[in-house]
């Protein structure tokens, strides 16, 4: 064999709708919905013609983005220094291919001839996941959605990954899962060219297996939320036990990622006692997502440091506050599910509200004669009251979760019609902003109410906002073909 066939494993970005903040305690659940923008790691095992088993790591989008290494004859990965003789070391990609590499070689039993000599891995993520702003300014664009489509897919980011600018759609925690999963698909080690229930056990060893690979290289434990996004798409997520590997973390640590047995890793990565929870959850049909980057900085770790020493100072008043946040939260998920189910059992009916709703703002829905467009309105109300708790939250812990800035923008936007719920996603801040908006079923796909919210985007003179192409969807980790990915094939 001169080269193997490709492997190619998507995993989509992120959105965490309600439940920034609550999701990192498992005594409470985060909406999270999954985005059709996603990343891509392709395997091939070829031929090299050198000594020894080689791997080559190509992320082409970069600056810098390659990386090579060795595998020596005891699983250890040994990373060959670049042409200027300097080791620019990717911490994420090294941990996942060491620790995944160690896995698939104790359970594929035909692991070398798989391997072969040389095992070429590509990694690309669409667009959305960086700011294009570079990239429309050498080309004297303007940032607006039609410039985005002129871009060529998996566009290059103009800079090093170090440097670039991320949009918060879990760019890291995707292109871990693909990475992973690629990996273990291309070993034999999972099957997940299905959902039949004996995939189901593949899909959550992938899950726990990406979910330690993202921590370990993060350096801590975090609530997961988007690795799990990542494997199963848009669902309800309540967190996993930290205890389940934080023990394995301290021992990577200790002794140093190289050192640590195939028979460990799976000790932990196959516990039963893995607890989190996924719950799918679709938003209803008719009903778009659509998401901005605004050109200010924040810092997430900083946001979440600041609301976790204010709830440890303060613990009846942040348990109350939470428990009323996780209320209005679960009423918003709960809603949504129920007008899904209302659009599956009477498509007529939910067609009409779907128009009643995309020609009237939303105070008015709660006094429509139409349950259905009551249920639109009951979300919006729920919503508003997330973000009220959040502006609360926000003065009490003294940590700009939605500042006055994004209130403002937010408010305009909620006053378009048939726009359900606008507000910062997961962590808040400057730097995001969703919408979720309901178009005329009669009307074209771009529809304009879309259009309306991307022109108070555009003409919005307090922040620099600008539109992502990512849409909600509700797929998460999946084998596709090379040929099927528009724009991969060019980078082999």
């Amino acid at each position: 064999m001169n080269t193997s066939a490709t492997t190619v494993v998507s995993a989509p970005g992120k959105v965490l709708i309600c439940g920034g903040y609550l999701v990192l305690d498992s005594a409470y659940s985060g909406l999270v919905v999954g985005t059709d923008s996603r990343f891509y790691s392709a395997v091939t095992s070829k031929r090299s013609g050198k000594e020894g088993r080689r791997v080559v790591v190509n992320s082409p989008q970069f600056n810098g983005g390659r990386w090579e290494y060795i595998l020596d004859k005891e699983g250890r990965l040994v990373q060959i220094p670049g042409a200027d003789n300097q080791i620019d070391r990717n911490k994420y990609v090294q941990y996942a291919l060491q620790l995944t590499l160690s896995v698939a070689a104790k359970l594929d039993q035909d692991f070398d001839a798989h391997f072969g000599e040389l095992l070429e891995i590509v990694i690309v993520g669409h667009n959305d996941f960086y700011s294009q702003r570079p990239q429309l300014d050498s080309k004297n664009l303007p940032v607006t959605t039609a410039s985005l489509k002129s871009l060529p897919p998996f566009c290059p980011t103009l800079t090093t990954i170090a440097n670039v600018h991320k949009t918060g759609l879990g760019s890291s925690a995707a292109m871990i899962t693909s990475l992973v999963a690629s990996l273990l698909v291309h070993f034999k080690a999972i099957s997940i060219d299905n959902t039949t229930s004996s995939n189901e056990k593949d899909i959550q060893f992938t899950h726990n297996m990406a979910q330690f690979v993202h921590c370990l290289a993060q350096g801590k434990v975090g609530s997961g939320f988007d690795v799990s996004s990542a494997i199963f798409g848009s669902h309800l997520y309540r967190r996993f036990d930290p205890e389940l590997i934080s023990g394995l973390m301290a021992h990577c640590e200790s002794v140093g990622i190289e050192h640590v047995t195939a028979n460990e890793i799976l000790e932990v990565v196959r516990d039963k006692k893995w607890d989190s929870r996924v719950q799918p959850v679709h938003l209803p049909p008719g009903v778009r997502l659509m998401l901005a980057d605004v050109d200010a900085g924040s810092s997430t770790p900083k946001l979440v440091s600041g609301v976790l020493g204010w709830r440890k100072a303060n613990p009846i008043e942040a348990h109350t506050l939470w428990k009323q946040l996780d209320k209005e939260n679960m009423a918003v998920a709960d809603t949504l599910m129920k007008i899904s189910q209302v659009a599956h059992e009477n498509e007529a009916a939910y067609q009409s509200a779907l128009a009643a709703c995309s020609t009237s703002v939303s105070s008015a829905w709660s006094t429509s004669d139409s349950e259905i467009v009551k249920l639109f309105g009951k979300v919006n109300a729920c919503f508003s009251n997330v973000r009220s708790l959040l502006r609360k939250m926000s003065h009490l812990a003294n940590v700009p979760i939605e500042p006055e800035s994004q209130t403002r923008l937010l408010d305009t936007i909620s006053q378009l019609p048939g726009v359900v719920m606008s507000g910062v996603p997961g962590a808040g801040g400057f730097d995001a902003i969703f919408t979720l908006v309901i178009e005329n079923p009669a009307e074209s796909k771009e529809g304009k109410n879309a259009a309306a919210v991307e022109h108070i985007w555009k003409h919005w003179t307090e922040s620099n906002v600008g539109p992502l192409l990512a849409g909600a969807s509700n797929g998460g980790v999946e084998c596709v073909k090379l040929e099927n990915v528009d724009g991969l094939s060019r980078f082999f």
